[in-house]
């Protein structure tokens, strides 16, 4: 029922404020962390992701859909 979202109702759905660090928050709770700003990095750090036991995060930033 999200479909149509506008008003202050769409500030539910926006993660982009506040400015929210989600690499700070992984390390905080013992997870590795990184930020992705490219499709490269995503690609280098999902690699050694996966080369690693455990989990990780990869916060990646998408460009602004508008």
């Amino acid at each position: 029922g999200a479909e149509v979202v506008s008003g202050c109702g769409a500030d539910l759905f926006d993660l982009s404020q506040p400015n929210i660090d989600f690499v700070a928050i992984a390390n905080g709770m013992g997870v590795a962390g990184s930020l992705a700003e490219t499709a490269d990095d995503f690609t280098t750090q999902l690699e050694r992701a996966l080369a690693e036991p455990g989990p990780h995060l990869i916060e990646a930033v998408l460009p602004p859909l508008f």
